[in-house]
């Protein structure tokens, strides 16, 4: 086999495997950006959680069907699941956060507000550690 033939399927391989890597964190990050966990994605688009973890990690190609069951099971279009995304993803997130919290506070949601609040503790908690490690 020639070298140059070689070498573009190599190039291939190597761009197809960076393409399912980002598509994996891109579901992880749309994900949890709309405060789901695996097993909900999953659930509703009707695969099984351990796929789901492959996915996300990159360890695994979805074939086109499960590209647009995943992006309709996050209300999104299916090339934002796999379009590189501009820039930084934290105001989004940020925004995200502010208007659930204060859905919750207006409604004076007691019950949601005492399911929040140990996670934003350990939130918090863990960012302290993280920024002190990393000093």
């Amino acid at each position: 086999m020639p070298r140059q033939a070689k070498a573009r399927r190599k190039k291939s391989a190597l761009h197809r495997a960076a393409v399912v890597k980002h598509f994996g964190r891109r579901v992880r990050e749309l994900r949890v950006g709309q405060g789901m966990k695996q097993a909900d994605l999953a659930r509703r688009a009707a695969f099984s959680i351990s796929y789901m973890t492959r996915l996300e990690n990159g360890d695994t190609e979805p074939g086109l069907e499960l590209v647009l069951r995943i992006a309709e099971a996050l209300g999104v279009a299916a090339h934002e699941l796999i379009q590189e995304t501009s820039g930084d993803v934290w105001p989004q997130m940020e925004a995200q956060a502010r208007l659930r919290l204060e859905a919750i506070l207006k409604r004076r949601d007691r019950d949601a507000l005492a399911a929040v609040l140990p996670v934003l503790a350990l939130a918090e908690e863990a960012s302290a550690r993280r920024e002190k490690r990393e000093g």
